[in-house]
């Protein structure tokens, strides 16, 4: 198990499915667009989805 320390959290969002669309090709496409899996849109905010296995992959992280 692994977890990640932080000083404050400001909010939890939940999305449905039909709420997240592809990462864009110009995100994806760069150095850290590996570690995206969706885009979501609540109102006016854009909410970027993380791939937690990516960002904590042994080889990502150089151990």
């Amino acid at each position: 198990p692994a977890g990640i320390l932080v000083d404050d959290v400001r909010d939890v969002k939940y999305i449905s499915d039909e709420e997240i669309d592809k990462v864009p090709s110009i995100i994806s496409k760069s150095k850290g667009g590996k570690f995206l899996t969706g885009v979501g849109k609540i109102k006016d905010d854009l909410i970027l989805l993380v791939d937690l296995d990516k960002i904590f992959s042994l080889e990502d992280l150089n151990i």
